[in-house]
């Protein structure tokens, strides 16, 4: 329901936000990681991240997404091969000034 929702609202932040704090939070329980990565929670991160670059707080959470989904071997590769470093490391390039982006952005790239 939530990829759901992120890819009916893709123009608003604030359901792009939510989104990505609940996928993050999802990802946060060993195996339930898994579950984000197969039905296209990575995609649906990127998606909000690409397309709210200005958007601090979308960075945020879904820098953290990417960085719960990372912290097991299934699912980093796979954000790794969607594209997920380019997605964060757009981000912290986006967001210089925002401390968080750049906090979780080293965290997911770590």
């Amino acid at each position: 329901a939530v990829v759901a929702a992120m890819k009916e609202h893709l123009t608003s932040e604030e359901v792009q936000e939510e989104g990505c704090r609940a996928l993050r939070g999802v990802a946060s329980n060993r195996g339930f990681d898994i579950l984000v990565a197969e039905h296209a929670g990575i995609q649906a991160v990127m998606a909000a991240m690409r397309g709210h670059l200005s958007c601090e707080k979308v960075q945020i959470q879904g820098c953290v997404a990417l960085r719960n989904l990372t912290a097991n071997d299934g699912p980093a590769e796979a954000v790794m091969k969607q594209g997920g470093v380019k997605a964060v490391v757009e981000a912290m390039e986006d967001c210089l000034s925002c401390n968080e982006v750049q906090i979780h952005g080293c965290g997911a790239l770590w």
